[in-house]
């Protein structure tokens, strides 16, 4: 039987992944290149293991998706 992997535990592992590879002294890189305090970042996904992204990145997100 073969055993598939948990979806959580694949978003959870996804994050873990992101936020140790993207680490910047005491900022993230996001997708785009800026650097962000994760405080001031935001998730663009409903789903609660989205990457967030940078203020930048979010409001374009945001006026492309009104």
């Amino acid at each position: 039987m073969i055993e598939l992997p948990d979806p959580i535990e694949r978003g959870e592992v996804a994050c873990e992944d992101w936020y140790f590879d993207s680490k910047v002294g005491d900022q993230h890189r996001c997708g785009c290149g800026r650097l962000f305090n994760l405080e001031d970042g935001n998730g663009v996904s409903a789903d609660p293991y989205a990457i967030p992204v940078c203020p930048v990145c979010f409001k374009e997100w945001c006026e492309e998706n009104e």
